[in-house]
């Protein structure tokens, strides 16, 4: 009996993995991608530009000033939330 829970915890532990790598796998390749024409070429040049970061994170810059940015600075943590969750259930 605990023999094939062991086996059936194992294939499952296989197929369970093989999905991920295969999930993880089957992407496009930004080569590939070209083929859609998703790159705009635009007419008139900014008069800024924009630099991604990585994560949440860009940089506006104009040459003269910059200004970055991460979107995330104005989340409110887990006990904000919470009291604000309270204060929404009691005005219901």
């Amino acid at each position: 009996m605990i023999k094939k829970i062991l086996y059936s915890l194992g294939a499952f532990l296989l197929l369970s993995s093989l999905s991920v790598l295969l999930l993880l796998n089957i992407r496009p390749r930004p080569a590939e991608l070209s083929r859609y024409g998703l790159e705009k070429k635009m007419d008139t040049a900014l008069p800024f530009t924009v630099t991604f970061l990585g994560n949440t994170n860009l940089l506006f810059d104009d040459g003269e000033n910059a200004w970055m940015t991460d979107t995330f600075f104005t989340r409110p943590n887990a006990i904000e939330v919470s009291e604000l969750t309270k204060e929404y259930m009691t005005l219901v």
